[in-house]
This record gives C-alpha cells, structure tokens and sequence, in this order.
C-alpha cells in the first residue's frame, strides 16, 4: 500500500505545481514559462525569508533574541493556517476526484492517505521556509548550541500538523457550507474582508508619538507575541523546549501535535466517503417559477454570465478586490484619520508624498486585476465559450468590464477621499485623477494578456487557479513592478518636475493599454489553450 501511496502523492503534488506537464511536453514555450516560475517563486521566497529574518534581527537588536522560536512557531502557524485553509477542504474531501481515482487499483485507505500527506508535505514546505530564515539570523548572531538546531528542525515537521488539522476541519465546513447556501459567498467575503482589514488596521491602533522609536515598537510587537504566544499553548511548549532546553514541554508538545493529527486523521479515514458525499451534496430550490425572458445584446449577455460566475467564488472575489478596497482604505485613512498618522507607519520621503500617493494607490489597483484568472476559471467549459457564436473581442470586452466593474467604483471613491483630504491643486490633480485611472485600464488589459499566454484549465480546485496560477503570480509581479519602478525613478526627478513625470507616465502607460488590446482582440479563442 506504500507504494500507492507514493504513487498517488507525488502525482497530486507534481500536478499542483505543473511539473509534469512542462517536464514530459515537447512545447518549448512551457517548458520556458516552468523556467520562469521557478524564478518568480524563488523571488517570492527570498522576500518572504527578508521580512521574517529581519524581524528576527530586530528581536537581537534589542536583546530579545529568545522570543525569536515562539515568533517562528507563530509566523509558521498563521502561514499554515492561511494557505491552507481554502486548499486543504477541496483537495482532501473532493468527492468527484475520488470517484475518478477509486475506479484504479488502489485502496480506499490509500486515496485517503495520499492526500492528508500532500497536504501536509505542502504544508512542512511552508514550514522551512518560514523556520530558515530565523535559524540563520540566530545562528550568525546568537551561535546556539547543537540542542537550538536540532529541535528546529524537529520543529519543522511537526508544528505544521496543529494548524494544517485545523485548516481542514474549518475548509471542509467552508467547502461543505458552499455547497448548501444560497448566499454563502457573502458570508465569508465579509469575514474574509474583515480579517484582513484589522490586520491593516491594527497598527494605527498602537499609541504613536514623537518618543516612540522603532526599539519601541519591537519591544510592543515581542510583548504581543508572548502574549499571542500564552492563547496558543503548542507554540509556546516548542519555544520553552528551543530556548529553555525543556524537554518536558517539548514532548508534550510533540506528542500532543502527533495525537490531535492522528486522532482527526483516524476519524477522516473511517468516514471519509461519508463526509465527501454530505460536504459535496447541494441545496436545491422547488419553487422555481418561470418569468418574462429578456432580451440582451451579445456583450450584455457575456458581461452578465461573466458577472455571475465572479461572484460565484468567494476565493475569486476575495483575491482580486483586496487591492481595490485597501486604496479605499489608505484613502479613508489619509482623509479622516490624518496624513501625519499615515506616514508613521508608511514613511515616505519628506516633500514628497503628493506625489507619491498617486503612484501608491495605481499599485494598490495593479497587482490583482480579475482578468489575471479570467479565462483559466472556465475550467473545462472553456470549450463552451469558444463554440459561441460572437466575436471573440466581445468575450474579452466582457471580461474586462467585469474587473473595471469591480475597480472603478473603489477608484472613484478613493480619488474623492484623497481630493477632500489633500486638497491637490493644478497639474497635482490630474495626476490624482488620471493616475490610477489609467493603470487599472492597464492592469485590466495586462492580466488578460498574461492569461491568454499562460492558461491553466486543468485544475480541480478554485483555490489553485486564483491562488497559484502561473498568470496570477506573473501578473501581481508585474503590477507590483509597474507600481515600484517609477516610485523608485521620481525620486531622481527634481520636485518642480514630479507633475510632469507623473503626467509623462500616465501617456506612457496609456499608448501601451491601447498597444496591448489591440495585440488581444485579434487572438482568436481556439488559439488558447
């Protein structure tokens, strides 16, 4: 049974990543595309690893160096918990992927092992890359014993387990909740908003003044953390075992990990068909009543089925307009809360930040445009859209008004906050104004273009396509370029000239929109895929 196991887990973890299909294709442009994301994840990677060893570092400035394994274990679960938990339900209780592996020879045990074990290799992934980095900057600045590596490394396998269980448990009633209510996507759109925006809001919340210094703040952040630390007891058992030696706390910590995984596993195991069935079944209207039909053009009939199946999915939805709503929500900040309490957490460089603004809040609308997963979310009804009778420019025109649709109500709403805020004069404000306005006409047309070169239609969860798609990765990179490149060139520029460079930008950025969509509507739908 081993062997199916093997078997079975490496064939799903090569399919999530698209190993096997740019590894075995005799198309040279996949085989460059898998070249490329192996260097945007590496990108990703590294400026995950900076943020967490610089933290870390900053707990040594202070001499706060042995909070830095509780800090790990914590960073480790929230990062578990928040990768997994729309992918973990999907991938381990997808009844219709089980139909389609139970028919081969393999054990029903075996189906249901393979997957708890690429969930959780996936998640021991993660685990590394959050651990590496803190290892490295106490093993150069605090040189730990043999004992501080070893239990890392112990660490490494096992923390993930607690929050990779959890993260189950709470994907399959998110997974099993969508399948039964009408309005679902509400729900959990407004929870997910809502995490989210605390996490931003809550450094606002911390008192600010003229004798608070960056040491300040870490000594605030290592007291929440200790603090965060007592509420979740498993991370705080490992930190005792790392820094204090504790091997008491280490094996409770280790076996308390293995029993709460094993016990949740067993019991996954000996009702898994049961659970699949009931999670995967669906809640079915009767009154269904027939009304007046109406009639639509071809483009408001495409941009209606294209609205529909955006809402249709919380993940969609939540990925792609956590840009737009967060520049309402600097906006909102900048305008009620005051540009001195801004630009404490978000320092910019003196006699300067009306110009950056704008170039902020295009970056804000640039790195998440609905277009990125526009076409890879047909899935296999791809083949649907391509044997319509329309032009193809009207499935495009559709899909680009379903992200201005999105955009520009947030874009309009934060232009207004920023010019009663601000109150920007002259060439200032139309830099402002047509600024952003532009760059998400680009970002719209750009995450099109980007998903018509890098399709992916083969997928069994919403959560991979949005998430982990090559077209997403490549379009949030390029957003983020597009937004940091000129941030990084107007400081060359002398002050009196930033209106004009901003303005300069802006026509630049709209001759490539209008070269881009030209480029796109003569791409015909049989040439995707």
């Amino acid at each position: 049974m081993w062997r199916q196991i093997k078997l079975l887990s490496s064939v799903q973890l090569l399919n999530v990543f698209g190993i096997n299909e740019a590894r075995y294709s005799r198309d040279v442009k996949k085989k460059r595309r898998l070249i490329l994301m192996a260097g945007l994840y590496a990108f990703v990677i590294l400026l995950m690893g900076f943020y967490i060893g610089g933290l870390a570092y900053g707990f040594v400035a202070i001499g706060a160096g042995n909070i830095i394994p509780l800090y790990l274990a914590l960073v480790n679960t929230m990062v578990i918990l928040f990768f997994t938990i729309y992918w973990a339900g999907p991938v381990v209780f997808n009844l219709k992927t089980y139909d389609n592996t139970i028919v081969l020879p393999v054990s029903p045990t075996a189906i249901v092992i393979s997957r708890l074990l690429t969930v959780y290799l996936f998640n021991t992934g993660l685990s590394l890359l959050v651990l590496v980095p803190g290892v490295i900057v106490s093993g150069i600045y605090l040189k730990p014993g043999l004992v501080f590596y070893l239990t890392m490394v112990l660490g490494a396998f096992i923390l993930p387990l607690i929050p990779m269980t959890i993260a189950m448990i709470l994907g399959a009633l998110i997974y099993g909740l969508s399948s039964r209510m009408k309005h679902k996507n509400v729900a959990i759109i407004l929870f997910s908003f809502i995490v989210v925006f605390a996490f931003f809001l809550l450094p606002f919340l911390i008192p600010q003044g003229e004798g608070v210094t960056e040491q300040d703040i870490i000594k605030m952040i290592s007291g929440a953390i200790t603090q965060a630390g007592s509420m979740y007891p498993p991370a705080l058992w490992f930190a005792q075992g790392v820094v204090e030696a504790n091997w008491g706390s280490l094996l409770i910590f280790v076996g308390g990990s293995l029993i709460f995984f094993g016990v949740i596993a067993l019991l996954i195991g000996w009702k898994f068909k049961a659970i699949c069935t009931a999670l995967g079944s669906h809640a079915a209207k009767r009154n269904y009543v027939m009304e007046t039909q109406i009639r639509r053009s071809v483009l408001g009939a495409l941009y209606r089925r294209e609205l529909r199946r955006y809402f249709a999915s919380s993940i969609y939805v939540i990925n792609t307009s956590i840009g737009y709503l967060l520049s309402v929500l600097m906006a909102g900040g900048i305008t009620f809360i005051g540009m001195e309490v801004i630009l404490n957490e978000v320092p910019l460089p003196p006699g300067m930040e009306l110009s950056f603004i704008p170039l902020i809040m295009a970056m804000l609308g640039a790195i998440s445009p609905t277009t990125a997963n526009a076409i890879s979310i047909e899935g296999k009804h791809w083949w649907i859209t391509q044997t319509l009778p329309v032009e193809a420019e009207s499935v495009y025109l559709s899909k680009l008004l379903v992200n201005l649709t999105i955009a520009l109500p947030c874009y309009a709403l934060s232009t207004i906050l920023l010019i009663i805020g601000l109150k920007p004069t002259g060439l200032q404000l139309l830099c402002f104004i047509f600024l952003p306005l532009v760059y998400h006409f680009f970002t719209a047309v750009l995450g099109l273009v980007i998903n018509i070169k890098m399709p992916m239609f083969h997928w069994e969860s919403e959560t991979t396509v949005v998430k982990q798609s090559k077209s997403t990765i490549f379009t949030m990179l390029l957003g983020f370029a597009s937004g940091i490149i000129p941030i990084l060139a107007i400081q060359k520029v002398p002050v009196q000239w930033h209106s004009l460079f901003l303005l300069g930008l802006t026509a630049v950025v709209a001759l490539l929109t209008v070269i881009l969509y030209q480029w796109t509507r003569r791409i015909r739908l049989n040439q995707i895929g």
